[in-house]
């Protein structure tokens, strides 16, 4: 698959990674995923997690960096506060290495507190619905 294309939708991945015997669909991803190409612009989606695949991985997948890199950080299970957040972290931190701009988004950025949202050093965190949001951007 070419994941070289202007906005890429990446599902983080767990840490550990999420057993195969629980793993859903990222509904939320793939939604916001379809709208923005419904807009016109070239998507691709990278669902970490299912394809156990930590940010280093990025270096590999990535022979051209896109132009975003959407987060949407949507777990209802609390693997988040463990080396998931450090995941999370290293892909905006790589991101940024290659002048590729994050947006975060999904339930923690609509309800974490802002002091631990910016651990993560996204440029851009979303709160709330993210259709609209991207459309702006």
């Amino acid at each position: 698959m070419n994941y070289s294309k202007n906005i890429v939708f990446i599902n983080p991945p767990n840490s550990p990674f999420t057993s195969s015997g629980i793993l859903i669909e990222p509904i939320d991803l793939l939604g916001v995923a379809s709208w923005t190409e419904h807009l016109g612009h070239e998507c691709s989606v990278i669902d970490m997690d299912v394809k156990c695949l930590k940010a280093q991985d990025l270096k590999k997948i990535f022979t051209t960096w896109p132009q975003y890199l959407v987060i949407v950080f949507d777990y209802h299970i609390p693997l988040h506060d463990s080396g998931a957040n450090k995941e999370i972290q290293d892909i905006c931190n790589l991101a940024k290495q290659n002048q590729c701009t994050t947006i975060l988004g999904g339930k923690a950025a609509t309800f974490w507190p802002e002091d631990k949202l910016k651990r993560f050093n996204a440029d851009i965190y979303v709160s709330h619905e993210m259709e609209y949001a991207l459309q702006e951007i």
